[in-house]
């Protein structure tokens, strides 16, 4: 039996599983489901967006820490953020997957 051929052709499907799982893609269009007041009740207007990415990650619901800013990612990984918000907390059911209170300037997030 030829080892050699085997273990070739294990570590190349092992590199194409590698690149398959890391792509991804950011958009300027925005489905995000995004609840904003401050403590006053009063609308805030100067929203900023950013990716949470791993793939694009969907429906990943997020709150932020000095604001009452919470909602759920879209299908490219999009949400919105006030410039008060603060500590960004990702969770889903309850359970924090990531929190972090900087943004980087490329607007993308990757755990």
């Amino acid at each position: 039996m030829n080892y050699n051929f085997i273990y070739k052709f294990i570590i190349l499907i092992f590199i194409f599983l590698i690149i398959g799982c890391g792509g991804g893609f950011s958009s300027s269009e925005s489905n995000t489901s995004t609840t904003i007041s401050d403590n006053n009740d009063s609308v805030i207007t100067n929203l900023k967006q950013a990716v949470f990415k791993d793939s694009p990650v969907v429906g990943i619901s997020y709150s932020c820490s000095d604001s009452t800013t919470t909602g759920t990612t879209n299908e490219n990984g999009t949400f919105e953020y006030d410039e008060n918000c603060g500590t960004i907390t990702f969770f889903i059911g309850g359970v924090t997957v990531y929190s972090t209170d900087i943004i980087p300037d490329d607007q993308q997030l990757y755990i």
